[in-house]
């Protein structure tokens, strides 16, 4: 009787727990895709900088040449 009510509760524990776990893993799994989404913008923008620099850079050496 006393192992039933103990197991009954090791299971009820390890349910409450594998629950938190999923909550977390959803709960990281969007805030890790709104960051690679930041990063994805910040990419783009350091290659549209890039670009933009390059090309002065040539205007640049253009009016000096």
């Amino acid at each position: 009787q006393n192992l039933e009510i103990e197991l009954q509760a090791q299971l009820s524990t390890k349910s409450s727990l594998e629950n938190s776990l999923a909550e977390a893993e959803a709960r990281y799994s969007c805030l890790l895709q709104q960051i690679q989404g930041q990063i994805n913008s910040v990419e783009e923008e350091l290659g549209n900088i890039r670009c933009e620099m390059e090309g002065q850079s040539q205007e640049y050496k253009m009016l000096l040449g």
